[in-house]
């Protein structure tokens, strides 16, 4: 865990959790909004949107880009890929070679189940005839396959789009056709080679068929939205396919709705089997809108309910976009009129037969004021309806943008801001922070309490809510303005403190223990000062214990000239002893930068490995050294730890952490690359030291970010929290990155927490549960430095429950 300097480098971070079940899951924002590259002016992206089936490629639209700045409409496709949980753009845009004219290429797409065939729509093209492409990848690459799919005589073809789970059947919409009748074509795959099945499909007494369209998984079901249907009801018809010949089943779907034009068949969705239908209406109940979700028994359609969020504004006009988990228990309705045109979507959830809506969906900033250019005109779920896409073409001065949540894992959520009671002046709580193992308590430090005094304060978590336990820690025999709580750890059993106050006493520093029993906490002992130290050491800047809280270790970074030290301590009986000479670690360079080894500290679980960062090493660009006990002794593991991909003297080891078995390890350097800040990860294996992978540079910070200003792993190495309290103007931020096969990505955006009062200077100080999902971020300015801390938590799968 890392812990923070004086008043001006202090930190704090905090993770929190949050839980759901299937009825009421709710969906959580995973990354910033993708915007594909290579758009020329304004494309509308996201437009349209669909998912493979296991959520991890998706297709955005944009119907409106460019191949010049003069030449409108032409369109393009984006293909984004999922790695763990980032987004990444996977090509460049894909715009058919034929196309003619402004083809509007992106009005609709779709991909199959295996994510390795998309198709295009462009009703735009050749004057309006229109047409669709057909794409596959292979081994990373997307190629059009043979010449675009068009009727000769057709117009508007390509409205909408339909893949098959295997891509091998595809239906296309054309509700401008036949005078505006509207009609679809349905066309396969053989071979590589692609042509029309049969007829078009025309259903009588209908208008504008094929405005929307959608397959069942095995392409042997359709169903086709007429949303301007000639008796004024509006309607979507299904059509089956046997022996390669299309019939339709039954009578159109038509509910009753409120007003004159509800516009049913706007949008259609099908669930996999073929057996759930879901068909939007916009223009229901003066455009407030909604959705209707119909069944099939026997071939007999049945209407199941009818969908409409209740705490939609305005004229919402629900149902322009919907979707449909390949189950048919996990419905989205796309809203992009609702709040002034911002949009959103309404999640719902079906259990034994009756829907409940389980979240709305929406994203904040501007959208430039066009028709229904909001959040929601597009939609998308994956398979397993865990998975959602939607887009919003009015964004950014109609660049447009697309959002994908997450249902069940993949995001960090805020549980708490914390703020301990009994604080006087200028406090700064969140100096330092650090959760146990179960990641239930929490302890935050707060150097400025009661003139720089410092206190701690101790938090623990029930029911995912965070209570103040016991008043606040001042340790006793503090000589002067100690400014306890520069540091802070916890035992992973959370019965054992440490608290640091590295200004006691002239600067020498010292450092207070806190047990706890039956809830109470008690200091132990007396502060603790290393011996051996020269000058004013300041003891305390940084300390870690080990799991059983009976080994610490103490950094004093002005130790001898500021060349920097460190002290071990073991207990034994309630008693506190020095383990040892103090550690200085060997190669260091002192130049007009001192090398404060000390900075920054860490141990291994069992105590037995050590780390020490200095930051100032070698004229800056810094160093850590690795510290290993055998039978009470200790002694320096190999030479100081030092890297070469750095942009400048970056201060490796400001801030530094082990794994619970002490072979990986985590270094912050805060000035690399002009102060942007990044972290490396080192690893261990048969006592030799190496450097894993590249740096890690979290992605979306704004600034000079000090990222590695503070660190934390897992107990298991294979999650790292990386603090940037400088991002965006000192208001802070904290990175989560996760490790799989050796390689380390970035999990979802940066993590801010709300509620901050002014630049918080979150992450100055962070800590990690063992398991890697609860952490606490520290902001020492907050509130006009009152300070506070901010608990995150990842949400846990949780088993389906009825009701």
């Amino acid at each position: 865990m890392k812990t923070r300097r004086p008043s001006t480098r202090i930190i704090l971070v905090s993770a929190i959790l949050l839980f759901s079940h299937r009825a009421f899951a709710q969906f959580l924002q995973q990354g910033p909004k993708l915007v594909g590259t290579g758009f020329i002016a304004n494309a509308r992206q996201g437009g349209a949107v669909a998912f493979s089936a296991d959520g991890n490629t998706a297709i955005v639209g944009g119907s409106d880009d460019r191949v010049t700045s003069i030449n409108d409409g032409v369109g393009a496709a984006w293909i984004w890929i999922r790695s763990g949980a980032f987004w990444i753009q996977q090509g460049p845009k894909l715009a058919g070679v034929d196309a003619l004219g402004s083809a509007r290429q992106g009005t609709s797409v779709a991909i199959s189940a295996d994510g390795n065939t998309a198709i295009v729509g462009g009703p735009g093209d050749n004057l309006s005839s229109g047409a669709a492409w057909i794409w596959t990848r292979s081994a990373g690459v997307w190629t059009q396959q043979g010449p675009k799919l068009v009727i000769i005589g057709g117009r508007s073809q390509g409205t909408s789009v339909s893949l098959s789970a295997d891509g091998n059947t595809a239906i296309i919409g054309a509700p401008d056709d036949h005078n505006g009748v509207g009609a679809a074509w349905v066309w396969t795959r053989n071979g590589g080679v692609w042509t029309q099945q049969g007829p078009s499909l025309v259903s009588a007494g209908v208008v504008r068929q094929g405005q929307s369209v959608a397959l069942s998984a095995d392409g042997n079901t359709a169903i086709i939205g007429a949303p301007f249907d000639s008796k004024g009801g509006d309607a979507a018809c299904v059509w089956t396919r046997n022996g390669g010949v299309w019939s339709q089943q039954g009578n159109k779907l038509t509910a009753v709705s409120f007003g004159s034009s509800s516009r049913q068949g706007t949008s259609v969705a099908i669930s996999a089997d073929g057996d759930t239908a879901i068909v939007g209406g916009p223009g229901d109940n003066n455009d407030t809108g909604a959705a209707w979700i119909w069944t099939r028994n026997a071939g007999v359609w049945t209407q199941q309910g009818k969908l409409f969020g209740s705490d939609a504004t305005g004229g919402a006009r629900q149902g322009t976009a919907v979707s449909l988990s390949a189950d048919g228990n996990t419905a989205l309705v796309g809203g992009p009129g609702d709040t002034s045109r911002a949009g959103a979507v309404w999640v719902w959830t079906r259990t034994e037969g009756l829907w409940r809506q389980s979240g709305k969906l929406t994203v904040t900033g501007p959208v430039d004021a066009d028709t229904f250019d909001g959040l929601g005109v597009s939609a998308a779920l994956s398979a397993d309806g865990n998975t959602a896409i939607a887009g919003r073409n009015g964004d950014d001065s109609f660049t447009g943008a697309a959002w994908v949540w997450t249902r069940s894992g993949g995001t960090w959520n805020q549980q708490s801001k914390l703020v301990g009671a009994g604080a006087q002046g200028s406090i700064s709580q969140g100096s330092g922070v650090a959760v146990s193992g179960d990641g239930n308590t929490a302890i935050v430090g707060a150097i400025g309490d009661h003139y720089r005094a410092g206190a701690a304060w101790i938090w623990t978590r029930s029911g995912g809510f965070w209570t103040q336990q016991s008043i606040k820690l001042v340790g006793s025999g503090a000589v002067g303005r100690a400014q306890q709580g520069s540091f802070v750890a916890i035992s992973a059993d959370a019965n054992t403190a440490l608290v640091g106050g590295f200004a006691d006493d002239g600067g020498k520093g010292a450092v207070w223990v806190w047990t706890r029993e039956n809830g109470i906490w008690t200091q132990q002992g007396t502060k603790l000062v290393g011996s051996g130290a020269v000058g004013a050491g300041l003891q305390g800047i940084s300390g870690a214990l080990s799991a059983d809280g009976n080994t610490a270790i103490i950094g004093g970074f002005g130790d001898n000239g500021s060349l920097g030290a460190a002290w071990v301590w073991t207990r034994s009986g309630g008693i506190w002893i020095q383990q040892g000479p103090k550690l200085s670690g060997s190669g260091a360079v002192r130049s007009s930068v001192a090398v404060n080894q000390g900075f920054s500290v860490a141990l291994s679980a069992d105590g037995n490995t050590a780390i020490v960062g200095g930051a100032g090493d070698d004229q800056g660009k810094g160093a850590a050294w690795v510290w290993t006990r055998s039978e009470g002794a200790w002694t320096q593991q190999g030479p100081k730890l030092v890297v070469s991909d750095t942009a400048g003297a970056a201060g490796l080891g400001f801030a530094v952490s082990l794994s619970a078995d002490g072979n990986t390890a985590l270094l912050g350097g805060i000035h690399d690359n002009i102060s942007l800040g990044a972290a490396w990860i080192w690893t261990r294996s048969a006592g030799i030291w190496t450097q894993q992978g590249p740096k890690l540079v979290g992605s979306g910070a704004v600034g000079m970010a000090y990222q590695g200003y503070s660190v934390s792993l897992s107990a298991d190495g294979n999650t790292a929290l990386i603090g940037g309290y400088y991002d965006n103007n000192t208001a802070g931020a904290a990175w989560v990155w996760k490790k799989s096969g050796g390689i380390w990505t970035q999990f979802g955006p940066k993590l801010v927490g709300a509620g901050a009062v002014g630049p918080a200077g979150q992450s100055a100080s962070v800590s990690l549960s063992a398991d890697g999902r609860t952490a606490i971020v520290g902001g020492f300015a907050d509130d006009r430095t009152a300070g506070a801390a901010w608990v995150f938590a990842v949400p846990q799968r949780q088993r389906a429950i009825k009701h």
